[in-house]
């Protein structure tokens, strides 16, 4: 359901037919797009972080003092901007059909962007993914529309996808999320632009993503992927395995064919006539 909000783009989508200046303009903006987005992903990640850090810090054991003045301050941003709290298939249906200047897409993005920031810091949990995508199309579709009003919709799905790769340091993924939705190979060569320079932005300005900083917070690092001090307490007691199956040596076929059908690994240990253990015998061999 959630990516299905980046499919109902590809309706508004509409055949560019540029030429081959045009063809590179457009490949130069989504390649601007994609640095603009990766800026602002890192600085959206770090406002997060900061700012879960200095609610706590302000309201330490008071969280429900916290959380009644993140109420209070987003009741704020929904008065000055009441399209910020509306259905979220309404305003993908607007930018859909084009029914959003840049102005006010801009001016949406921020009031979208404050209202995660601060349901992060006073409730301490919000989506992101949805969010996310819907900052990196109001991103796009701005850019797109100060430009040619035709290259709204075609930056907006570039842009949600380079939000999404930049946020989670995940650029392949967020490129083949487009050809998997849309089965668009230009808009997928549009796409590839843009999360490509921000992944190579990413790379050179060592941009965390958001799980990485939220996770700092905690003591955690990631390395490759995976919490680094969790594997670094981990002993080999905590990793071997301790129920699994055996078989006598002087077994036949027959049981080995039963041993093998029965485990739930591929290999079974191997032990003599006397209970002593002989050696690991391979399910595949």
């Amino acid at each position: 359901g959630r990516l299905n909000v980046v499919g109902s783009l590809f309706m508004g989508l509409r055949p560019l037919n540029l030429d081959l200046t045009q063809s590179l303009l457009l490949g130069c903006t989504a390649a601007l797009l994609g640095v603009i987005i990766a800026i602002l992903s890192s600085f959206s990640s770090r406002a997060i972080a900061k700012s879960v850090d200095a609610f706590g810090a302000v309201f330490q054991n008071r969280m429900e003092l916290g959380a009644l003045v993140t109420g209070l301050v987003m009741g704020v941003c929904v008065w000055l901007v009441p399209e910020s709290f509306g259905e979220p298939w309404r305003l993908w249906d607007d930018l859909t059909w084009l029914r959003l200047s840049s102005p006010e897409a801009l001016v949406l993005a921020f009031a979208k962007w404050s209202l995660l920031v601060l349901a992060f810091a006073g409730w301490g949990s919000a989506g992101l993914f949805s969010p996310i995508l819907l900052l990196g199309a109001l991103t796009g579709y701005s850019l797109g529309n100060a430009f040619v009003s035709s290259w709204a919709i075609p930056l907006a799905i570039a842009g949600a996808a380079t939000a999404l790769a930049s946020s989670y340091r995940i650029p392949v993924a967020a490129a083949a999320l487009v050809l998997e939705i849309g089965k668009d190979g230009p808009m997928w060569w549009l796409t590839t632009v843009a999360v490509a320079s921000s992944a190579i932005y990413c790379h050179f300005f060592d941009v965390k993503s958001i799980s990485s900083l939220l996770l700092e917070r905690m003591g955690l690092h990631l390395v490759g992927g995976r919490v680094g001090e969790v594997f670094g307490r981990l002993t080999v007691a905590d990793a071997m395995y301790r129920d699994f199956r055996t078989i006598r040596d002087n077994a036949s076929l027959h049981e080995l064919r039963e041993a093998v059908q029965g485990s739930n690994h591929n290999f079974l240990g191997v032990l003599s006539v006397d209970g002593k253990y002989l050696g690991i015998l391979d399910n595949n061999t």
